[in-house]
């Protein structure tokens, strides 16, 4: 994407769609680009938003799995959720607000956006910290292997960090250990294991196989897995904040 758009710019919209619950500002119809001679790129031109309406959230196929898009969308909000942006963008923009309130006051009702729009930038920053990022299903029945299982259910694609065991015991994750069907992950750079982030009603899974040497490579003193506790690291690709859930 960063070849033929502004990713700055086309991540700095999906933000403020985001933001204002303006996807319809998304949609083909809305969405236009400008080409920039000057950078050879094309950049967004929105015509209409209907922002503020269904207190909605724009959908992940905006960002393309690119992620170029996906880190300058997360520049963005971080910029935009900070409590100081709104009360700049309220100062500049309330004496005209107010100013067509009692212009159209006879015709219309035009409630302030304001407090609305700080419960979304409360929505987005808790977005960025989901409770639970993955589904994670393992099965320690198998003599050599721990088997696991898991799928992203978070909007933005994740990279899969590694599995703590028990609390004493962290490996890295591995693509060799990927068994199967590779449908739920996304290209990475450097062996990153990117998760795909669900479609409309699909989630999508993908095996892990570990060797149990692995494990006890690790911990000479693990005896066998029964009753341990496994979880499993990931963090939204382009933020540093790594979470832990916990595998069932």
């Amino acid at each position: 994407a960063g070849a033929i758009f502004d990713t700055a710019q086309y991540g700095t919209l999906l933000a403020l769609a985001d933001w204002w619950d303006a996807a319809d500002a998304l949609s083909w119809v809305n969405l236009r680009f400008y080409y920039n001679p000057d950078t050879d790129l094309l950049e967004p031109i929105v015509a209409s938003g209907q922002p503020l309406l269904v207190n909605g959230r724009i959908s992940s196929a905006y960002f393309y799995n690119d992620s170029d898009v996906q880190q300058a969308y997360l520049t963005a909000v971080q910029h935009l959720t900070q409590p100081d942006y709104l009360d700049q963008l309220q100062a500049d923009l309330d004496p005209q607000l107010q100013q067509l309130q009692r212009t159209l006051q006879a015709e219309t009702d035009l409630t302030p956006p304001w407090e609305t729009l700080r419960q979304r930038q409360t929505q987005l920053q808790q977005s960025l910290a989901p409770n639970q990022p993955i589904l994670a299903y393992f099965d320690n029945t198998h003599a050599d292997t721990l088997q696991i299982n898991l799928a992203s259910v978070y909007n933005l694609p994740l990279q899969l960090i590694g599995f703590d065991i028990g609390g004493a015991t962290f490996l890295q994750a591995n693509p060799a250990w990927i068994q199967g069907d590779t449908s739920a992950l996304l290209p990475g750079t450097d062996g990153a294991i990117i998760l795909r982030p669900p479609a409309t009603d699909t989630v999508y899974f993908v095996q892990f196989q570990i060797p149990i040497l692995e494990i006890q490579r690790l911990d000479s003193e693990l005896d066998g897995l029964t009753g341990i506790e496994i979880n499993i690291a990931t963090q939204i690709v382009g933020l540093p904040n790594v979470q832990l859930t916990p595998a069932r």
